[in-house]
């Protein structure tokens, strides 16, 4: 399996790639939001069905602000990060109940010491899989997941990148 770069929005920089406003994707008539609050430190995930809530899930003390979202296969895939570390987890919920179905660690770039640094993700399905993109101080990383079981299948450091 080879996946190519790809990036869409703004290259991460100060002032550019934090979060300023709730993440939001819609398939249907379902529609699911990520939202963070700085003070005190709560990120929320939502889903509802025609304005309806479903279901929601609050964290508390979240050091990870921020998030890509993809829904597909009935499911809510959520990239979470923090804009000023390295590294990434990504989620997968029942689109429907919340139900957490699993999570995954990704590999990214590996431990990175850092003093400053600016991490930003982009999520995707391609060939049936959530696919993570990574975009942080150090470089740019490609990671692959089964669908069903959060298993990574492809990871790779993208060359000459940063």
């Amino acid at each position: 399996m080879a996946i190519a770069w790809q990036w869409t929005g703004d290259s991460p920089g100060f002032g550019r790639s934090f979060y300023k406003l709730p993440r939001t994707v819609t398939e249907g008539d379902v529609t699911c939001t990520f939202k963070y609050e700085q003070k005190p430190a709560l990120a929320t995930t939502e889903c509802s069905l025609g304005g309806r809530e479903l279901w929601h899930l609050d964290e508390t003390h979240a050091f990870v602000e921020d998030a890509a979202l993809l829904i597909a296969y009935g499911t809510l895939y959520s990239a979470r990060i923090s804009n000023i570390s390295s590294g990434c987890i990504l989620y997968a919920f029942d689109l429907r109940t919340g139900a957490q179905r699993w999570t995954t660690p990704l590999t990214g770039l590996g431990p990175i010491d850092h003093s400053e640094y600016l991490n930003a993700v982009e999520l995707r399905m391609i060939d049936g899989r959530p696919v993570v993109f990574g975009w942080e101080s150090s470089g740019r990383y490609i990671e692959a997941v089964d669908r069903t079981t959060g298993v990574v299948v492809f990871h790779t450091i993208v060359p000459g990148a940063s």
